[in-house]
């Protein structure tokens, strides 16, 4: 049974806004457990050691490291409420039906800049008058700002559509938020430990024996991981095991390809 996609017609709040702070913030609130279960402490030493002479820059240096698998899951995140090709469909779909919603420029901007890429006015390339669409007008930019007619941003939005639908594989779609957390995290891993082992325990659940992965690195991607759920379940999108993070950091598709 084919996936029923809702199109989205207002803009979400911005990933790079209030939510890549509030990741940060609990990234920064959860530091000394992250440190821990990456053996940081073991390169750098802990803070209070040799009468914390050097605690500022063990702080320093805590820091920085936290900052940037903030910043991992923050382009995680911003990957992730990208919205599928299905809903930018069914919103374009919307947007030729209805195709005055694309006059007063609230469209959200995805939508907009898609649509954009494939408007005309008349018969020049496509995108040529992109600012009719987005409302601003760009240095070096050579004519004005037109209001776009319906007939316009139906062809435009058929276009888009259309380019969309031949450019759409089949199969289950790559996660890139898994594949950026699991090669960002891994090699902040190995900085601090001399390689990724898999482990695994045998656990029960409802009378049935189940493998469960285990072991420093699922253990480190446990601890960072969290705020990036919480974002995901904050927008309603689809949570990222930590198992899929594990394997496809032991794994890269980079390495491999």
């Amino acid at each position: 049974m084919p996936t029923l996609y809702k199109p989205i017609l207002s803009e979400p709040e911005s990933v790079w806004a209030n939510p890549a702070k509030t990741i940060l913030d609990e990234i920064l609130a959860n530091g000394p457990e992250i440190l821990e279960s990456l053996n940081f402490y073991e390169e750098h030493g802990r803070p209070g050691e040799t009468e914390g002479k050097f605690d500022e820059q063990i702080v320093r240096s805590g820091n920085e490291v936290l900052s940037e698998m903030a910043g991992i899951l923050i382009f995680a995140a911003a990957q992730a409420a990208e919205p599928k090709a299905g809903v930018k469909i069914a919103t374009l779909e919307r947007i030729r039906k209805n195709p005055s919603s694309a006059q007063d420029r609230t469209l959200p901007g995805f939508a907009e800049w898609i649509l954009a890429d494939h408007y005309k006015r008349d018969q020049e390339d496509n995108g040529t008058y992109f600012p009719d669409i987005v409302g601003f007008v760009p240095n070096g930019f050579d004519g004005t700002i037109e209001t776009p007619d319906e007939e316009s941003i139906i062809q435009a939005a058929s276009a888009a559509i259309e380019y969309l639908n031949g450019n759409r594989s089949t199969g289950r779609p790559v996660s890139e938020a898994i594949r950026i957390v699991s090669e960002g995290l891994r090699s902040i891993f190995l900085r601090y430990n001399e390689k990724i082992t898999r482990h695994s325990e045998i656990t029960s659940r409802d009378g049935r024996f189940l493998q469960m992965e285990s072991g420093p690195f699922f253990e480190f991607v446990c601890t960072v991981v969290l705020p990036l759920q919480n974002f995901l379940v904050g927008r309603n999108l689809k949570q990222i095991a930590a198992s899929s993070i594990v394997h496809n950091g032991r794994y890269p598709v980079s390495s491999i390809s």
